[in-house]
């Protein structure tokens, strides 16, 4: 086993002692709270740290948390794995973790290639979403994973704050180093990016305000008004403030394009918001990915947030286009791993930047790895608004599962720029994908029966006679 860091002993501790730790939550909490805090817990605490185990994923704090969770499942919640059912939409992240196989295959890289990079996906892509799939299949379970995540930023903001103004050391303060070079950091009008447990300040910006955008969504539909005997829009608000001063500008714009987003969904009755979010992320792709459209476009717009906004995107642009042009040398299964996907020189010095996701897994697993990214993380945003009319979405029960959807549609726009993984947002895929039936009735007046099932069933709407729509909700399974 070789340490992947030049941190302290308390990195392997926390990273190995963390599966206890889940295990011992299991014991003392309901299932679905211990999961969600566990998860949570461990991504915004555990070190960004990794140890290399021969014939062995690389363990990581995704590693540690992921199984620590299905070891507690095993052990407490056995019956939750044995009622798993298969849904069609888990053919995607299931497509994104075997492409890599065959990639290596293809590129004469070996089958011990191809089952390493297999089972590493497996790990840190497909689990997360079998966890989702697992606890947070239902209305309840949704609401709850939103209001976790909202509580999570409540927990981030004062070491967020903190950072920003003494800078980002709480990670090299407490685990030895710094998850980057601290120069990084620095912005260059003042002040300092703060980053915490996160791998860059990039991920805690766009993290911080989709836990803002979270409670914005509750409070706004009156899902839920009070917290901790304050007004939920205080909190709100001080989460909303603390995503603009983590000075992320794209972590911003998405962050208010998330706000507008929820208020034409509550205000104005439609899902189109989702739809287009997730309809622009696919096109850009397809045209970005076939080489139809140069991007620069985007360059001539940026150059209105100044010379260095411009320059850096067009850096990025350039770069983007040279990589998909390689890519395109392997369309179907891409380069596989080792760095072939990239440019380089006469020198074979490696002269490319990748900074986006999407062309990260187009050069390294073709069309087949982009389907399966794209249909893992779009997939279930697109079934919900499938499946539920657009004005009901905006209904207090549904809307913690439209938040996850925009949350999705963010994290995906987010992708064609960044590469900013969370599993969290896996866990939210993996629970939209099976999410319940949900049926929506009118009525004049709001009450809740049971149904035959046992699920209850929701009427709710505006005076008048009675309509077709309304809202099953499945009973919680915590």
């Amino acid at each position: 086993m070789q340490a992947m860091h030049d941190g302290n002993a308390l990195v392997g501790i926390a990273l190995f002692g963390w599966i206890p730790s889940v295990v011992l939550l299991f014991a003392l909490l309901p299932p679905r709270r211990a999961a969600i805090v566990g998860f949570l817990g461990g991504w915004m605490f555990l070190p960004c740290a990794g140890y290399e185990i021969k014939f062995f994923p690389e363990y990581n704090k995704t590693t540690a948390i992921c199984a620590g969770i299905l070891v507690a499942t095993l052990v407490f919640d056995t019956g939750r794995i044995t009622r798993f059912r298969f849904h069609w939409l888990d053919l995607f992240p299931i497509m994104y973790c075997i492409v890599p196989f065959f990639s290596s295959l293809s590129n004469g890289l070996g089958a011990y290639d191809g089952f390493s990079a297999a089972a590493n996906s497996m790990m840190i892509w497909l689990t997360p979403y079998l966890i989702g799939r697992l606890y947070f299949t239902d209305l309840e379970g949704v609401r709850e994973l939103i209001m976790g995540l909202f509580i999570a930023g409540l927990v981030y903001l004062p070491l967020c704050l903190w950072e920003i103004r003494m800078s980002p050391s709480l990670h090299f303060f407490t685990y030895g180093y710094n998850q980057v070079r601290f120069f990084q950091t620095v912005r260059a009008g003042g002040g300092y990016r703060p980053m915490v447990f996160m791998g860059n300040g990039l991920m805690l910006s766009l993290f911080m305000g989709f836990t803002a955008l979270s409670g914005f969504g509750l409070w706004l539909s009156k899902t839920k008004r009070n917290f901790l005997g304050l007004p939920l829009w205080m909190f709100v608000v001080a989460l909303g403030l603390t995503t603009l001063f983590c000075k992320s500008a794209g972590a911003s714009i998405l962050f208010l394009g998330g706000i507008l987003s929820l208020l034409v969904i509550r205000y104005l009755k439609t899902s189109l918001p989702i739809t287009i979010l997730a309809c622009t992320a696919i096109a850009y792709i397809v045209i970005r990915g076939s080489g139809l459209w140069s991007g620069m476009e985007l360059v001539d717009m940026a150059s209105v947030l100044g010379p260095a906004r411009e320059e850096s995107l067009r850096v990025r642009i350039e770069n983007e286009t040279a990589l998909a042009e390689r890519a395109r040398g392997r369309l179907l299964l891409g380069w596989g791993g080792w760095g072939d996907s990239r440019i380089k020189d006469e020198h074979g010095r490696d002269i490319s930047i990748t900074d986006g996701f999407w062309i990260i897994v187009f050069g390294t697993r073709g069309v087949l790895g982009v389907i399966g990214f794209v249909g893992t993380i779009l997939g279930p945003a697109l079934l919900l608004v499938y499946r539920i009319r657009g004005r009901c979405l905006a209904h207090p029960a549904i809307v913690p599962a439209a938040i996850a959807a925009l949350i999705l549609c963010l994290w995906m726009v987010d992708s064609i720029p960044n590469a900013m993984f969370n599993p969290i947002y896996l866990v939210t895929a993996g629970g939209l994908a099976a999410l319940k039936e949900v049926k929506v009735t009118q009525r004049q007046n709001v009450k809740i029966r049971p149904t035959r099932l046992g699920a209850p069933t929701v009427f709710a709407g505006e005076k008048g006679p009675e309509r077709k729509h309304g809202v099953n909700l499945p009973v919680s399974d915590r």
